[in-house]
């Protein structure tokens, strides 16, 4: 429970958040609610649910006017190594004087995402030529074909995923993410971003060795073994 600013009709406001009870795991399910008080009656402003990792240090907290709380979604492509947050987003509320404003979610790795929706776009035969130039279209269809007659022989015939995350690492002066999954091994995927601040990726690239896990390069990260 927080205090919030006050209205322009000097009203207190406040918010709530907590999780949900549930039998295991480290991402549990969460609601955070806003509240306006008249003196009297409690009434309601904004609710939201979403899932949270119990064990990070970053939680609900009030940065100027913005209302931030991380918010844990799953990638299409690559699948997690543990019940723990690998793609977290910043969910935004600004709290003005004459009302709540949804500002919606911020990707804490928007790199990694960019690749993710590479990959997906190719494994399902989609159109990528907005995401990547035809030089990296071309590695990563090799690389898909690679995964699809690597895969165990038990498996679809069509897999749909990379496999689990073994590292990553952004090298931001670069340009440059490293990724290794299960199923692709360590690439090195140089992106660029346009005016407006969309990424693609302009190369792929082999790695000469694993990549490191760079758990420093989301704010409040857990610092769990990966």
């Amino acid at each position: 429970m927080g205090k919030l600013p006050t209205d322009a009709e000097g009203r207190a406001r406040f918010f709530l958040a907590g999780t949900y009870a549930v039998p295991m795991g480290i991402i549990v399910p969460a609601q955070i609610s806003i509240w306006a008080w008249d003196g009297n009656h409690a009434s309601p402003l904004f609710v939201a649910r979403y899932r949270v990792d119990i064990g990070q240090d970053t939680n609900v907290r009030l940065e100027g006017d913005l209302l931030k709380f991380r918010n844990e979604h799953d990638f299409n492509t690559i699948l997690p190594p543990c019940d723990c947050e690998v793609r977290p987003f910043d969910h935004l509320v600004r709290i003005g004087r004459e009302g709540i404003e949804d500002l919606g979610e911020h990707s804490l790795t928007p790199e990694l995402d960019a690749v993710d929706a590479f990959y997906d776009r190719l494994l399902h035969r989609r159109s990528t030529g907005d995401l990547a130039s035809a030089v990296a279209v071309e590695a990563g269809r090799r690389i898909v074909r690679d995964v699809r007659q690597n895969q165990p022989a038990d498996t679809t015939p069509n897999a749909t995923n990379l496999g689990m995350l073994q590292g990553w690492h952004m090298d931001v002066q670069r340009g440059v993410l490293c990724l290794d999954t299960e199923a692709t091994g360590p690439y090195l995927y140089r992106l660029s971003k346009s005016a407006a601040g969309a990424l693609s990726i302009r190369g792929i690239a082999k790695a000469d060795e694993p990549c490191q896990t760079q758990t420093e390069a989301i704010p409040g990260q857990s610092q769990r073994p990966r």
